[in-house]
């Protein structure tokens, strides 16, 4: 994992930065880590046990996410996310707007 890396759920178990957890000053950033993975680990497990989750429509939302995710650092730094990130520098109206 890269020192911006916290965590990861990978399909199977939650990964922690090994180095995060060296510093007692992380303490939040890896609770919140934690909890943020639990969150993907929970749906998944919805996604596999039907009836688990009692909101069918929120697992079919699920569901769509799981099967169409979008890494952060690819929208972020690639692709589309290149031109947002370029847009929200030069000020232009939409990417206010994009950002509120």
């Amino acid at each position: 994992m890269g020192v911006s890396d916290f965590g990861v759920y990978d399909g199977r178990q939650i990964q922690v930065n090994q180095d995060h957890l060296a510093s007692s000053e992380r303490f939040w950033e890896i609770l919140d880590t934690l909890i943020h993975e639990d969150r993907h680990a929970y749906q998944h497990w919805s996604l596999i046990t039907p009836g688990f989750h009692s909101d069918p429509g929120q697992v079919r939302a699920w569901a769509d996410n799981w099967e169409n995710y979008l890494d952060p650092k690819e929208v972020l730094f690639g692709g589309i996310g290149h031109s947002l990130l370029k847009m929200t520098h030069s000020g232009s109206p939409k990417a206010s707007s994009w950002e509120s």
